[in-house]
């Protein structure tokens, strides 16, 4: 996933159904509100000096 959005997205909606998908793993039925604030919240946890280089 290119973005923090889909990811966000992707638990959101409980991830993607098979076998071997963890009962932990579940649908959270967040409003699009509560997603923004997970998204602007877990971008103040991101550091440039601590950023991963691309090689």
């Amino acid at each position: 996933m290119a973005a923090l959005e889909e990811v966000v997205e992707y638990y959101d909606k409980g991830g993607e159904k098979n076998k071997f998908l963890n009962p932990a793993i579940f649908p959270l039925h967040l409003s699009n509100q509560e997603k923004t604030d997970l998204v602007a919240f877990m971008k103040t946890l991101t550091s440039p000096e601590f950023r991963q280089q691309k090689h």
